[in-house]
């Protein structure tokens, strides 16, 4: 049985509009204090936080899943990142495939998870440090249920 996450970009020093447009749909992804929590199955929610740059207002983009464990950097994704040293990274990171993604202008932003009553998680909103965070089933299938129509297999 797969483990449910909520993964953070920051759009100000990571770039998924640049990434999709460019045709990826595999990346690794810092792992932070989960990285030994993380297991290969596992489902991701992709969510986007508050930044400046980019075309990605913040909400939940996309469905992932998690296809290798224990990396070590940020292969496929390092033109993405907005600096070396981000870039250059050796942290503990795992590959992701994006299985779903929302269709252009369709994503689901936070106030309207927040608003939803479906969540009761403050990290959906207001995330904490690296902004990963884990999630239960019942809170990952409330979230894919305002995500649903939405949603395209890439």
């Amino acid at each position: 049985m797969p483990q449910y996450w909520v993964f953070l970009c920051n759009p100000d020093r990571w770039s998924l509009d640049r990434f999709l447009a460019d045709g990826h749909l595999e990346g690794n992804w810092r792992a932070g204090n989960y990285a030994r929590k993380i297991k290969r199955g596992d489902i991701v929610l992709f969510r986007v936080g508050k930044g400046h740059t980019g075309h990605y207002p913040s909400g939940i983009y996309g469905v992932c899943k998690v296809i290798k464990t224990n990396c070590v950097g940020f292969e496929g994704t390092d033109p993405y990142w907005s600096s070396p040293d981000l870039r250059n990274s050796k942290e503990e990171t795992v590959k992701l495939r994006f299985e779903l993604l929302t269709k252009p202008g369709l994503h689901i932003g936070i106030d309207e998870i927040k608003n939803s009553g479906k969540i009761a998680k403050e990290e959906f909103w207001e995330p904490r440090g690296v902004g990963h965070f884990q999630i239960d089933e019942v809170e990952y299938d409330s979230v894919i249920s305002l995500l649903e129509p939405r949603l395209y297999v890439p």
